[in-house]
This record gives structure tokens, C-alpha cells and sequence, in this order.
């Protein structure tokens, strides 16, 4: 659960307007999946996966 509560920090440190926060917990699966729907410029967009990845409980990002 740490890593979700590192994952909406750095949302919110970052200033990216979030919109729907959804959370997927599993007992004895390793990862959570975290869906969200995040407000971006065209500019912001470019570095939005980079920023995120760099949060250490970050497998990965799929932006859609």
C-alpha cells in the first residue's frame, strides 16, 4: 500500500490535476495496478511517463 500512497504524492507533487484515482489490491499478488485519469497539457504529456517511473514502486506506465 506504500507504494500507492508514494504514487498519489508524486501526482499531487507534480501539480497534475487528477480526475479518478482507482486502486486494484490483491492478496498474495506482489503488484498493485493503479488507474488513473490525469488532466495534461501536450507538453506535459512528452514527460508524464518518464516523471512517473521515477517513483521507485513504479513497475510501469501505460498512458492511453
Amino acid at each position: 500500500m506504500q507504494g500507492v500512497l508514494d504514487i498519489g504524492t508524486a501526482l499531487c507533487a507534480c501539480g497534475f490535476p487528477v480526475r479518478d484515482f482507482t486502486v486494484d489490491v490483491r492478496d498474495g499478488v506482489p503488484y498493485s495496478s493503479v488507474t488513473c485519469t490525469v488532466s495534461l497539457t501536450a507538453a506535459e504529456c512528452d514527460t508524464f511517463a518518464d516523471r512517473l517511473g521515477d517513483v521507485p514502486a513504479v513497475v510501469s506506465v501505460e498512458p492511453c
